[in-house]
This record gives C-alpha cells, sequence and structure tokens, in this order.
C-alpha cells in the first residue's frame, strides 16, 4: 500500500468534497455498483485488478476488496485518503493501493477494470486525457464501466465540469468490442439533504 504526497485540488477548498467525502463513506452499495459487479462477474476478484476513479469516501473501494479485487485507488482531494485508509480493515489493506493526483497525471498500473463512477466529468478540460490513461492502463480484455456528464446536465455551466455529448461517446469507445450506453436526461434526487436536480449522463460499459 502507498500513500502519495497529496496534490493540489484543483476545484479548490470550498468545493465541497471534504463534506461529500465524510457523508459517503459508509453508504450502500448503488445500484450501479452492482451492475458494475454483475457484468464483470465481480463477486470473486481474485487475482484481478480494478482502478477506481474518484473513490471519495471509499465505501465502494472497500466492497471490491471484500470481493476480493486489488484495488488501486485515485482522487485528486487530500482528505480522501485519510478517509479510506481509516474505514478500511487492517487485513483488507494489503490489496490497496491509494494514490492522490489528477487523473491524467497519475500512473496507472495494468488493470482489468476501471470503474469511474461519477468522477472523470471533473477533470475538466483534461477529461480527454484522463480517458487515454484509464484506457491505456486496461488489460486486452479489461471493462471499463463510468459515466460522463451530458450537455443538459444542470451543472454543464459549472466550468469545473466537462460534459459531452452522444458522438464523442461513440468515437472515444471506438475502439472496444463490446459498448452499451444508457443515457438519463430527466430530473432525480441529488446530494445529502434530499435536493433535487436535472441530471444528463451517459453510463457506459466497455469491453476491450
Amino acid at each position: 500500500m502507498t500513500d502519495q504526497n497529496p496534490a493540489e485540488n484543483p476545484f479548490g477548498d470550498d468545493f465541497g468534497w471534504t463534506a461529500y467525502i465524510e457523508a459517503t463513506a459508509d453508504r450502500e452499495e448503488p445500484e450501479h455498483f452492482l451492475r458494475c459487479i454483475d457484468i464483470v462477474d465481480g463477486e470473486d476478484g481474485t487475482g484481478r485488478t480494478v482502478v477506481d476513479y474518484g473513490f471519495g469516501g471509499g465505501a465502494q473501494t472497500r466492497s471490491f476488496l471484500r470481493r476480493g479485487w486489488t484495488v488501486f485507488a485515485v482522487d485528486v482531494t487530500p482528505g480522501a485518503a485519510a478517509a479510506l485508509l481509516s474505514r478500511t480493515p487492517p487485513d483488507l489493506r494489503d490489496r490497496l493501493t491509494v494514490e492522490i493526483g489528477a487523473f491524467h497525471e497519475v500512473d496507472l498500473p495494468p488493470t482489468d477494470l476501471v470503474y469511474a463512477s461519477f468522477s472523470l466529468p471533473f477533470a475538466g478540460q483534461a477529461l480527454d486525457a484522463a480517458v487515454a490513461n484509464a484506457f491505456a492502463a486496461l488489460t486486452p480484455e479489461g471493462v471499463f464501466f463510468g459515466n460522463f456528464f451530458g450537455h443538459n446536465d444542470e451543472w454543464a455551466r459549472d466550468p469545473i465540469l466537462r460534459t459531452v455529448d452522444r458522438t464523442w461517446i461513440d468515437r472515444t469507445f471506438a475502439e472496444f468490442s463490446e459498448v452499451t450506453v444508457t443515457e438519463t436526461d430527466a430530473d432525480g434526487p441529488f446530494g445529502l439533504e434530499g435536493d433535487t436536480k436535472h441530471w444528463h449522463f451517459y453510463f457506459v460499459e466497455a469491453r476491450r
């Protein structure tokens, strides 16, 4: 297990990531995580590696660890490492590597799965480089599972967020042998207080 020196958070200290990490550190496994486990037959991850892009509070990172995966967890928020490590049982830590840094700059190991749940769009203008970094790490039969925000999302005008369209999705994943894209463009729950926002995103399941 390694814990690199914290990188500067490009989104600023007031973006709310620290509060988000603490509030979601022990949340239940969301439906999209269970969908990912299903498509990669991941209930027994023994001998396989996953890159968890934007692990946040680390709840899903620990879910991978409990299923036997070796996890390379990446996040840009310095406080995320301490939150993850403090909540990870000692007997699971030998299969966990934590890196704090920008998605497009971190050196990734060869990986069977890239799991990027609501994280890559926050790479902003470095999105294409971050995706290329993830793709370069995938093994020949590796799987990418993650989402990208569309132009209709309520956050689309926020300068920290990079939105894309279906043409971008199709072009970016053209090299993959199997690609499934699910688009959501509707109001839905958001945040820790039961608020609602307009969501527009593409969930992508792609296999080399």
